[in-house]
């Protein structure tokens, strides 16, 4: 992951007023078979991103059951900052991290949303009307590969939303962002640290 990618997306949201559901995907189910008193119990896994379902090891369907609690957390944190940012956007930024912000995010992460509001903030622009949605919001299997301890495929719609300052329309057309989020332990607490988020015509 490269801080870089958080700080172009906060320069795109911060001129557009980027933000940074879908439901968990299934978790591993033991299936014990039924052959009689010699049999060992068999199970099956179910892939984090989707998927027919495989037999797997009682270890892999034990490690499949920690990542789907990861992932749980995740969607959480990630629910927790939606609300932040929209909260945020609504008022016109702040000068400041809040401390909601603070306990969502961190890093690169932190830094870019920490500019994007205060930068909202300085030019006195908020969003006015329509719905600022969190549409999307899935696990990414291939997260912990780029270092994370989770990810989160996610997208924004705010395609209604006008951005505003004071009495003047800014931006009219509204907007829809799309990525993926990526979540690890700072202590005991599991944060977004960075993203790589893109412009879409909607999610």
């Amino acid at each position: 992951m490269q801080t870089t990618r958080a700080l172009r997306a906060a320069a795109t949201a911060a001129s557009l007023i980027v933000l940074a559901g879908c439901s968990p995907q299934p978790v591993a189910t033991p299936t014990p078979t039924a052959d009689g008193p010699r049999s060992s119990p068999t199970y099956t896994c179910t892939p984090a991103g989707g998927g027919d379902p495989y037999p797997c090891t009682g270890q892999q369907y034990t490690d499949q059951q920690r990542q789907q609690v990861l992932v749980d957390q995740a969607e959480s944190v990630y629910k927790e900052y939606f609300n932040e940012a929209s909260r945020l956007y609504r008022v016109g930024g702040a000068s400041q991290a809040t401390s909601a912000l603070t306990a969502t995010t961190a890093d690169a992460y932190l830094a870019a949303k920490q500019n994007e509001f205060a930068s909202l903030k300085a030019k006195g622009l908020k969003a006015v009307g329509g719905n600022i949605k969190l549409a999307k919001m899935t696990p990414n299997p291939d997260a912990t590969d780029k270092g994370a301890d989770v990810g989160l495929d996610t997208c924004i719609d705010a395609t209604t939303v006008q951005l505003k300052s004071g009495d003047q329309v800014v931006s009219n057309s509204g907007f829809a962002v799309a990525g993926t989020v990526y979540l690890k332990r700072q202590g005991n607490d599991l944060k977004i640290v960075d993203a790589e988020e893109r412009q879409v015509a909607n999610c």
